[in-house]
């Protein structure tokens, strides 16, 4: 028979969803708190579990190096600024 984790909400969690602006409310919040139940393996929700959704830091752009040229150069800053934007946007 399985039995099912205890489910525990990490501080981070917690924090977060305080944080959180709600627009629909009780029901957004219940329906995020059974997506990341049903989806965690051991019953541990973070901050991520409720907030899959939220950009993710881009990483920062790499210094060019002696070598490169110009057209290496703009490629680089152009792949760091389309990252920061759909990291911004949500991938949108």
């Amino acid at each position: 028979m399985y039995v099912a984790p205890p489910v525990t909400l990490d501080p981070g969690a917690v924090r977060a969803a305080e944080a959180f602006a709600w627009a629909g409310n009780v029901r957004e919040l219940r329906n995020r708190l059974g997506r990341a139940i049903a989806l965690s393996p051991d019953g541990r929700i973070g901050p991520d579990d409720l907030f899959p959704d939220a950009p993710a830091a881009a990483p920062a752009p790499a210094a060019p190096s002696a070598g490169s040229s110009l057209a290496e150069t703009r490629a680089a800053a152009e792949r760091a600024l389309i990252a920061r934007v759909l990291g911004a946007t949500g991938g949108n």
